[in-house]
C-alpha cells in the first residue's frame, strides 16, 4: 500500500504557495498518495493565539525578505501582493466544491489561485475573484460561481478544517505522513530525508 502524504495549505500563505509548487515532485519521487487539503487559518489562529506574521513587529520585515529568498532558492516566480493577507474562505469553499463535483480540477485550481495571487497580485478574496481566476485558467464547470454559497459546501469546508485541527494542523504548509508532522516549506527536504531512511 502506498504511503499517504497529506498536504494542508491556506491560499493566503506564501510558504504554502512555495510548497504547492514543490510537493508533487516529492510525492512522485517517493511514490506517495498525495492528498491536498485547503484550510482557512482565520479559523485556526484563535485556537493557537497566532496572528498573521505581518502584524508582528520585528518579524514582518524578516518574513517579507525570507519569502523572496525562498522563492529565489527554489527558482519560483514570486511577487508579494499589495493586499496581504486576505480572507480565503471563498477559495477554500470552492476547493471543496470541486472536490465533491470535479476532483480532477482540484490541483489545477489550487495552482491557478496561488499563482494568480503570488505571481500576479490578483485578488482572490471574494467568490467572484476566485471564479474569475478559475475561468481564466480554463476551469469553467457549471455551478462554479455559486460554489461558495452552497450550504453543503460550507459544511464540508468546516468539517475539513475541524478535521485538520483534530490532527494537529496549525499552520501552512503543514504535512502529515501517518502521524508524523512537518510544518513549513523548508521541511520538504526533511521529509525527503525522512522517507529515504531505512524502515
Amino acid at each position: 500500500m502506498r504511503a499517504q502524504l497529506d498536504f494542508y495549505f491556506d491560499f493566503s500563505s506564501p510558504y504554502g504557495y512555495l510548497a504547492s509548487e514543490r510537493v508533487e515532485a516529492l510525492a512522485q519521487k517517493h511514490d506517495l498518495d498525495l492528498q491536498w487539503h485547503a484550510i482557512a487559518l482565520g479559523f485556526i489562529f484563535p485556537l493557537t493565539g497566532q496572528q498573521p506574521v505581518v502584524n508582528v513587529p520585528l518579524m514582518r520585515d524578516y518574513f517579507l525578505h525570507d519569502v523572496q529568498r525562498c522563492a529565489r532558492d527554489n527558482a519560483l516566480a514570486y511577487h508579494h501582493p499589495d493586499v496581504f493577507p486576505v480572507g480565503t474562505v471563498a477559495a477554500c469553499r470552492t476547493f471543496y466544491w470541486l472536490k465533491q463535483h470535479h476532483p480532477a480540477l482540484l490541483i489545477p485550481f489550487t495552482h491557478a489561485v496561488y499563482r494568480a495571487y503570488f505571481t500576479q497580485g490578483e485578488p482572490i478574496a471574494s467568490a467572484d475573484d476566485v471564479a474569475s481566476v478559475a475561468v481564466r485558467a480554463g476551469l469553467q464547470p457549471d455551478g462554479l460561481t455559486q460554489a461558495s454559497q452552497d450550504p453543503a459546501v460550507k459544511a464540508a469546508t468546516k468539517n475539513a478544517i475541524d478535521d485538520a485541527v483534530a490532527r494537529g494542523v496549525f499552520g501552512s504548509p503543514y504535512f502529515l505522513i501517518g502521524d508524523e508532522p512537518f510544518w513549513g516549506n523548508d521541511r520538504i527536504e526533511q521529509i525527503d530525508r525522512y522517507l529515504s531512511e531505512p524502515a
